[in-house]
């Protein structure tokens, strides 16, 4: 996947409050972003089509992001494509699963979910077949059930514990929440991750 935005340049505002102590440098220090200057590329792929020695002259491509209205929507009007509730402390609608997502009112997403419900989304998508029929390359849509499969052996340290896993939460009805059902299901993807060897 290839992202058509490149960065022309940043709007940048004085800081009216305590300068942030854990800044990275001394121009983020005293200063936040106010606004976002993006090149949008005809082509909709990379940098084909403009050089990007010359972004800054091609205002007709420019898209502008405002930093405070991008906060305010996400925090207050932004829903859950799965729960359908918005944002809360702790727990933002901040996850997507697409690279380029249709045309939506500019006031509302409802394209990301919570950390959770992308969790549950894409447990709900996968195959969960004992013996799935799948492609010859070994993944994709299972014939009997319709749902997709990742590339996975079953074979390897810590395969049960995942698939464990992504039954639990494809056990949890659709559009619903479950806090429990989401610890357990946290706990056999740390178990996996231990027997894989990557949990450090």
């Amino acid at each position: 996947m290839h992202d058509p935005l490149t960065m022309v340049f940043q709007i940048r505002a004085p800081l009216l409050r305590r300068p942030r102590k854990d800044a990275w440098n001394r121009r983020s220090r005293w200063t936040w972003t106010a606004a976002t200057v993006w090149h949008r590329d005809p082509s909709g792929y990379d940098s084909t089509t403009c050089r990007i020695l010359d972004h800054w002259k091609h205002v007709h491509h420019w898209r502008l992001q405002v930093d405070l209205w991008q906060t305010f929507r996400r925090r207050w009007l932004d829903r859950c494509a799965w729960c359908g509730t918005g944002s809360r402390k702790g727990d933002p609608v901040n996850i997507s699963h697409q690279w380029d997502a249709p045309k939506r009112p500019l006031w509302r997403h409802t394209d990301c979910f919570h950390r959770d419900c992308s969790s549950i989304e894409r447990a709900h998508r996968t195959c969960l077949c004992g013996n799935p029929q799948l492609p010859p390359h070994g993944y994709g849509d299972c014939n009997r059930c319709g749902k997709f499969q990742a590339w996975i052996t079953r074979e390897r340290p810590g395969d049960a514990e995942a698939l464990a896993a992504t039954r639990i939460l494809a056990s949890i009805p659709q559009g619903h929440r479950d806090a429990d059902k989401y610890a357990q299901a946290q706990s056999h993807w740390k178990l996996s991750r231990v027997r894989q060897g990557t949990d450090y």
